[in-house]
């Protein structure tokens, strides 16, 4: 230590690096915390047609999701037209798109939302924070209220499957409380 006091260095110097990714569902409890999308600066993944928000809404897509291959080709057209640079996920190798998307590592036929969390979870994000996942009730993009029973099972397999979830999941917002996790 060159006769310094290493007891004394000053640790506030040191730039702590985090591997955090933000998830929005379609729960309509998400909308409470715009200003918070709009500021968060590390990945930010959307579920389905939420890719319309990079616009309107002027969040920072990195990467949109969806078990639908109808809703990935729509989300590269309009990731084409508005000059958008976010990644496209599928569950199969989309027509028309080869090379244009990547398929989710998870190969169960879970929904988009439960697909995009496992993703983080096998890609090893430190923190995936969840926006939007009310496992039932209103959906911001449809007139109807969702259930979420089949939601719910999904999240329950994965919190057994992979025992990173317990410490990885923090919920924002929505009804998560089924599950035992951390939620701000």
């Amino acid at each position: 230590m060159k006769s310094e006091n290493h007891l004394t260095y000053d640790y506030t110097a040191i730039e702590v690096i985090s591997n955090d990714v933000m998830i929005l569902g379609n729960g309509i409890s998400r909308q409470e915390y715009n200003d918070v999308i709009r500021n968060w600066k590390k990945e930010l993944w959307v579920c389905n047609g939420a890719y319309v928000e990079s616009v309107q809404n002027k969040y920072g897509i990195t990467r949109v999701s969806s078990v639908h291959p109808h809703m990935v080709c729509e989300a590269y057209d309009f990731k084409v037209k508005h000059k958008l640079n976010y990644a496209l996920f599928c569950t199969i190798p989309v027509e028309g798109l080869s090379g244009k998307h990547y398929i989710f590592l998870e190969k169960r036929g879970w929904c988009s939302g439960a697909l995009s969390v496992c993703q983080a979870i096998l890609e090893d994000f430190d923190r995936i924070y969840l926006l939007g996942f009310d496992f039932g009730g209103a959906d911001i993009y449809q007139d109807h209220k969702v259930t979420g029973d089949n939601f719910k099972k999904q999240f329950m397999e994965m919190k057994r499957l992979y025992p990173s979830f317990k410490k990885k999941i923090i919920f924002m917002g929505g009804n998560s409380d089924f599950l035992g996790l951390k939620k701000i």
